[in-house]
């Protein structure tokens, strides 16, 4: 039962191996990564679910939560992890629009690691996955995702010791039945129906809401339904994790609707040397340089976002609209053509960025 339990309290899970690492290249690494970002991005779940290895990632659990599991306990865990189609469930908190793209490889401790971006309407996350070589495979040992703060082994460890609390003061009945409405908060979730959600997040035992990933998970759903109980959440996880590095960017939104723009780039400055440089940070950085009212900046930071990724349709939209708001109109004009000469941006966004710019010449040229 408590590995059931376990398993729904949790959206997906990384399971490692217990027999003798093998080397693996840098090519063989980043070809991974290659894979892994071409198949995601084409909705299929199959590659990401495949490479997850199985049994050793109960040590790493074990390790994360300072203690030992007995051999029984650990292969029950392992079985129950093994049935997890970890993959599908990461395409289903997906939204639509998301993009999740290999930044880079790099090796540390002598172990294999790809970062990958996840980007969209649904925000900003980031994924630092460790690698490993079993018989000749090459899989997932861990994960670390930057919104929670955490390798995925802590995130179980702390699970498993808020049951084993659980269980000591309330039936198993009682601890399953809240892990049932965790993920059932998450179905929900995925089809957009978060006043629902939200109720049954209110029926949780008030221990299983003092954690770290419930408390995200109640942020992520307020701020789909109300603004003011969103900042409210954000400043009680700052409370908490205010001074946890790991935690910065999960406190973005909290700096910026509280206008303070100097911890929000400071945020973005930790995360962009955290995965060794994104570029695609400097759209946020611009949004800010607006909101502080230095066009210049704001300018600068989207050419730079141009320069690196000039295939980012959203991002040369900004740039357009910020050459027209700083009088910068023959680069405006030249930027426009080759938004248009581009097949694969939407032209209704460039359209609907005439609407806003309808004294801008280049916009009712025939």
């Amino acid at each position: 039962m408590k590995q059931l339990v376990l398993l729904l309290l949790m959206p997906f899970l990384i399971i490692s191996c217990t027999e003798k690492e093998q080397p693996i290249t840098k090519e063989e690494a980043i070809a991974v990564g290659k894979r892994l970002q071409g198949t995601v991005n084409d909705g299929h779940s199959q590659l990401f679910d495949s490479l997850f290895m199985n049994r050793v990632f109960v040590d790493r659990i074990a390790q994360a939560a300072q203690a030992s599991l007995d051999k029984e306990y650990k292969k029950s865990l392992t079985n129950a992890l093994n049935k997890r189609t970890i993959g599908r469930e990461m395409l289903k908190s997906m939204a639509a629009d998301d993009t999740y793209e290999f930044l880079r490889h790099y090796e540390k401790d002598n172990q294999h690691h790809l970062i990958f971006r996840m980007y969209g309407s649904s925000g900003i996350n980031y994924h630092d996955i460790e690698l490993v070589k079993i018989n000749d495979r090459i899989g997932l040992a861990d994960m670390f995702v930057y919104m929670t703060g955490e390798n995925f082994s802590k995130t179980l460890a702390r699970a498993m010791e808020l049951m084993s609390k659980e269980t000591g003061e309330r039936s198993d009945g009682t601890v399953l039945s809240a892990a049932k409405y965790v993920q059932k908060i998450r179905e929900l979730m995925n089809r957009q129906e978060f006043g629902k959600a939200l109720q049954l997040y209110e029926k949780l035992p008030p221990e299983f809401k003092k954690d770290k990933a419930m408390q995200l998970m109640h942020m992520s759903i307020v701020s789909e339904l109300d603004q003011e109980q969103y900042r409210q959440a954000l400043a009680a996880f700052e409370k908490q994790y205010g001074q946890d590095p790991s935690s910065q960017l999960s406190l973005f939104d909290l700096y910026f609707m509280d206008e303070d723009y100097d911890k929000a780039l400071k945020v973005l400055d930790v995360l962009d040397a955290s995965v060794q440089g994104d570029p695609m940070l400097n759209m946020y950085r611009s949004v800010l340089y607006t909101r502080m009212q230095q066009p210049e900046k704001s300018v600068q930071c989207l050419e730079a976002l141009y320069k690196a990724k000039p295939d980012f349709g959203d991002g040369v939209l900004e740039l357009i609209a910020n050459y027209i708001e700083t009088n910068n109109n023959e680069k405006a004009e030249s930027l426009i053509t080759a938004y248009q000469a581009n097949k694969k941006f939407d032209q209704q966004k460039l359209e609907n960025l005439r609407y806003l710019y309808p004294d801008f010449a280049a916009f009712n040229e025939p």
